[in-house]
């Protein structure tokens, strides 16, 4: 691990930085604090104790683990392309990995539970927004001011009373 960047707490007193893992891996970290109100310092100590150990085996173990449950819940199915995103660090603590997960069927979050020993715990994949839905990426908050301020473009799409 090279060490944290940006270190800063948010609104909710957690931690966020980003950092570089072994193989260079660039994420986002998330180290919450759980009940009490820590320090930036007291948190960077144990964001860092708890990213210290993971090396390559241990992303390796956790990939393995999620493409057989991927592929497991949907047989016959291209292998997903793996990207390592974020680390959240929970109480305890509790390393999860967050993936996103991209394949010819759509883009999914894989969030791995590793345990002590760094072996996987759990896996839960949240699909990522229906593909049917439309989505509109703005630039700024004028651009998106200035599309909610639109006009409709049909009479179909305009508010009814």
């Amino acid at each position: 691990m090279s060490g944290l960047i940006d270190a800063a707490l948010d609104e909710d007193g957690a931690l966020t930085a980003s950092t570089t893992l072994p193989g260079e891996r660039d994420v986002e970290v998330l180290c919450e604090p759980g009940e009490g109100n820590l320090s930036l310092s007291a948190l960077r100590e144990i964001a860092e104790d708890a990213l210290r150990p993971l090396d390559q085996a241990a992303f390796g173990g956790a990939e393995q683990e999620i493409l057989r449950e991927l592929a497991a819940a949907g047989p016959g199915t291209e292998a997903p392309v793996l990207h390592l995103e974020g680390v959240v660090i929970e109480p305890g603590p509790i390393l999860v990995l967050l993936y996103s997960a991209r394949s010819a069927s759509g883009e999914s979050t894989v969030y791995c539970t590793l345990g002590r020993d760094l072996g996987v715990e759990s896996i839960e994949v949240a699909e990522d927004e229906d593909p049917g839905v439309p989505t509109v990426e703005l630039g700024s908050l004028d651009d998106l001011l200035d599309h909610l301020s639109a006009a409709p473009e049909s009479p179909e799409e305009a508010p009814r009373a």
